[in-house]
């Protein structure tokens, strides 16, 4: 994920319900930057309330709160990383012009390829 986002973003949202997940999110990406040269920037988000709907098992809310938060800042990068597997489901239901990418997938396809190979 880290890798893909430095290399296809050159303004860079990341986005986290848990505040937690800011920071290892940011070292891992400040790796990959390091890594390909990158002078991509970074912004670091976290998405208010959406934990706490998370926690209290309101799914529904937790990706809407999300949702806004991608759409409202569309125009402002050109790349969003949804720092947290639980995030994931956005993507699917989320209809933007920029690119909005998590570990889950990149994982699973990035791994499909390395078996093709």
């Amino acid at each position: 994920m880290a890798d893909f986002a430095v290399e296809n973003g050159n303004n860079i949202l990341v986005l986290a319900a848990l505040e937690s997940t800011l920071e290892p999110t940011r070292e891992l990406l400040l790796k990959s930057l390091a890594k390909h040269n990158s002078k991509s920037k970074l912004t670091l988000c976290r998405v208010e309330n959406a934990w706490d709907y998370f926690l209290a098992g309101k799914m529904e809310q937790y990706y809407d709160q999300i949702s806004v938060v991608i759409t409202s800042n569309e125009t402002k990068y050109d790349l969003i990383v949804l720092a947290q597997a639980s995030m994931s489901e956005v993507q699917n239901n989320v209809n933007v012009s920029i690119p909005v990418i998590s570990s889950p997938r990149l994982g699973v396809e990035r791994a499909i390829k390395a078996l093709t190979i």
